[in-house]
C-alpha cells in the first residue's frame, strides 16, 4: 500500500511538466506552421470543395501549412493578384494564365484541377437544344465578356459553323432570361446556372464545349513565380495537400456535401448536391493523374486563345507549366 501511494505521488509530481512540455510541443506546432493565403477565383461553394476538404480534414494542417482560404472575383483577376505577388498561390484558370503572361506579367500553373471546361450552353428541354447545329438562328443568351464566349466562339469554329448565324442577345449571369422564354438557351458554367435551373423543377439540356471538340484545361493551382523558386518546398506542399482533397472529394462525395453545406450553412441543400456532382465531372484523369500538367491540353488552350486572337504570339509553356510537384 504505501509502495502504491509512493507511486502515485511521484506520477502527481511529474503530471505538471508532462503537460507543461505537451503544451510547449502544441505551442511549437502551431508557431511553426507555414501561413499561406491561398486566393479562390470565386465565391467558395461546391467547385472549391477540394480545398474547402482539405481546410476542414486538416490535410493543410498535416503538412505543416496554416491556410486561409480567400474569395476572388474571378479567374483573370486571381491571376493579376498572383503575378503582382499580393498572394503568392491560389486558384485561376490556365487561359487566365495564359494571358496574363502573354501580357509580360509571370504566372505559373503547378497543377490541374478540372481537366474539362465549364462551358455550358444550356437550355429547357423542352426547347431540344442538344448540339451546336440547334442554335443556328436560335436566340442565345451571351455572356460577351466571359471566358464562356471565346470558347464557344472556339467550339463553333471547330465545327465549321459561324456565329453570325446565331441571334446573339446579351445577358447578365442569371437564369431568368431562359425560364422566362426571353432566350432560347444560355451560356453558363456547368456547375451554376443549369443547375439553377433544375431546382426549379425544370429539366434541363446542355452542349458542354468539351463535349463538342474544345479540349482545353479549365481550373489550375497558379503561383507567384518568385514565390515558387524562394518557397517551392511550401507550394508544393499546398499542392500536394489541396489534390489530397480533391481525391477525396471524389471518393467521398456524400460527406463532402455535408462539410461543404457545414462550412456554408447559408448556401442551398440542393443547390450544393448538384453543383458538386457537376464539379467533379470536369476533374479528368483519363489522360493523366490527377493534378499532372499534359502539354498537349495546354497547347490546345494556349492556340484557343492565338486563333480569338487574345494574345499576340504563341504561348511559350515552358516558361508557363511547372510539374515539379509530381517530380520524385
Amino acid at each position: 500500500m504505501k509502495h502504491s501511494r509512493l507511486r502515485i505521488q511521484q506520477l502527481l509530481n511529474v503530471a505538471p511538466v508532462l503537460i507543461l512540455a505537451a503544451t510547449l510541443f502544441i505551442s511549437c506546432q502551431k508557431k511553426t506552421a507555414e501561413k499561406v493565403d491561398f486566393l479562390l477565383d470565386w465565391k467558395a461553394g461546391p467547385e472549391y470543395a477540394g480545398y474547402i476538404i482539405a481546410k476542414e480534414l486538416g490535410f493543410y494542417r498535416d503538412a505543416g501549412l496554416d491556410v486561409t482560404l480567400t474569395e476572388g472575383n474571378g479567374a483573370n483577376e486571381a491571376a493579376q493578384l498572383i503575378a503582382g505577388g499580393k498572394y503568392k498561390i491560389g486558384v485561376s484558370s490556365a487561359a487566365a494564365v495564359v494571358l496574363i503572361n502573354d501580357k509580360g506579367q509571370n504566372v505559373k500553373s503547378c497543377a490541374i484541377v478540372f481537366g474539362k471546361s465549364p462551358t455550358s450552353i444550356y437550355s429547357l428541354k423542352e426547347k431540344n437544344i442538344t448540339k451546336p447545329q440547334d442554335l443556328i438562328h436560335k436566340k442565345l443568351g451571351t455572356l460577351y465578356q466571359s471566358s464562356s464566349y471565346l470558347e464557344y466562339e472556339a467550339m463553333m469554329q471547330l465545327l465549321g459553323l459561324s456565329v453570325k448565324d446565331v441571334k446573339e442577345v446579351g445577358i447578365s449571369w442569371g437564369v431568368e432570361p431562359v425560364l422566362n422564354g426571353d432566350v432560347d438557351a444560355a451560356m453558363g458554367y456547368t456547375q451554376n446556372q443549369p443547375n439553377l435551373v433544375r431546382l426549379q423543377g425544370k429539366e434541363v439540356s446542355e452542349i458542354l464545349v468539351d463535349s463538342f471538340g474544345l479540349k482545353i484545361y479549365s481550373s489550375v493551382i497558379a503561383v507567384n513565380p518568385e514565390f515558387l523558386a524562394a518557397h517551392r518546398a511550401v507550394a508544393q506542399k499546398v499542392v500536394a495537400a489541396s489534390l489530397k482533397g480533391w481525391k477525396y472529394a471524389l471518393e467521398h462525395p456524400a460527406e463532402t456535401e455535408s462539410i461543404v453545406l457545414a462550412s456554408y450553412a447559408a448556401m442551398e441543400k440542393g443547390f450544393v448536391h448538384l453543383s458538386l456532382k457537376s464539379t467533379l465531372a470536369l476533374i479528368d484523369q483519363s489522360v493523366t493523374p490527377l493534378g499532372f500538367q499534359s502539354m498537349d491540353r495546354w497547347e490546345a488552350t494556349a492556340k484557343m486563345l492565338l486563333d480569338q486572337k487574345l494574345i499576340t504570339k504563341p504561348a511559350s509553356l515552358p516558361d508557363i507549366v511547372d510539374n515539379s510537384a509530381f517530380k520524385k
